[in-house]
């Protein structure tokens, strides 16, 4: 009778764990939208008035997951080129405002929108970029169709932004080159470090609890997301960003998705930048790196283009 007990606390207990852990991190509190908005101003990350300029258009987007994902588009003039970005885990499209004045200054459209349970759109709950990549999937299909099917595309994510950017690389080749600041490079990694430096618990047996139950919550195996596995199948050029003195996802991360991608590719990492900081940090060496990878990127397209019609 006591061992049948004790097998019966134990199985307990592993199950609620197997919850708590999922449903700590899939459905975690998020900010509010305006909070975001606040908070980015106190910061300086951005000038309100400068941004409340700028020509905008709030839109939404229908998800596949059948919610509608809220979104701003800022036109550039008459221009083919387009970024859209990817904010990080709990905050909302403003946290991707300070990185605009960089791209408005290269001639390109902006498209900002918040990842589904955050901000402005729909979803019931956050999934580390499993469904975030197919959501991204659909603004792409926007911008393609606002700017035409042969428009020169970016992506730029932060944290969970970062990661998602890379988990759709590797699946729309249509993209033009990827900007990826801060990812983690699993979510299998990211949440061993965070078990460690938080509850210092090892991974065994407490992940592998958690990510048995997590399909339950977010249709797959968290052990399944990874951006490192998907940088091995994109094909367009990366720019890797992380700052060295980031204590939320090690910039070692970075590193080692750099390592793992083929073909063009850099990685600049920031000098006394915490996380998702480095732009904020030296803004002008921010820009400077993000110029020349574009230019680098867009000088190889207008080549490949011109020989292609030669060939024709």
């Amino acid at each position: 009778m006591i061992p049948l007990l004790i097998v019966s606390v134990v199985v307990f207990g592993f199950v609620f764990l197997g919850i708590y852990l999922n449903r700590k991190v899939f459905f975690t509190k998020t900010w509010e939208y305006e909070a975001t908005y606040e908070n980015e101003v106190r910061q300086g990350a951005f000038n309100p008035e400068q941004f409340r300029r700028l020509k905008k258009e709030e839109l939404t987007i229908d998800s596949p997951f059948g919610y509608r994902l809220h979104a701003i588009w800022i036109p550039g003039e008459g221009s083919d080129k387009t970024v859209i970005f990817s904010h990080g885990y709990t905050y909302s499209l403003f946290g991707s405002v300070k990185y605009l004045d960089i791209f408005l200054n290269l001639g390109y459209n902006i498209l900002l929108y918040d990842h589904r349970y955050h901000g402005k759109s729909g979803g019931k709950n956050c999934t580390m970029g499993f469904r975030e990549k197919d959501d991204l999937r659909s603004v792409t299909d926007w911008v393609f169709q606002k700017c035409g099917s042969d428009s020169f595309v970016v992506t730029h994510g932060e944290s969970l932004g970062g990661a998602t950017v890379l988990l759709h690389g590797a699946m729309d080749k249509r993209i033009s080159a990827i900007i990826a600041d801060c990812p983690y490079k699993s979510v299998w990694a990211q949440f061993q470090y965070k078990l460690m430096e938080i509850y210092k618990l090892p991974a065994f047996p407490f992940l592998h609890i958690s990510d048995w139950f997590s399909p339950l919550f977010i249709g797959t195996r968290f052990s399944q997301i990874s951006p490192q596995e998907a940088v091995k199948n994109i094909h367009c050029p990366v720019l890797f960003i992380h700052g060295d003195q980031d204590r939320y996802i090690p910039y070692q991360f970075s590193v080692d998705l750099y390592n793992q991608k083929s073909g063009q590719k850099r990685l600049y990492v920031a000098k006394g930048a915490d996380h998702a900081q480095s732009c904020l940090i030296d803004r002008a060496a921010y820009g400077a790196q993000i110029n020349q990878f574009l230019s680098e990127v867009e000088s190889i397209k207008t080549h490949s283009i011109a020989a292609q019609k030669a060939s024709s």
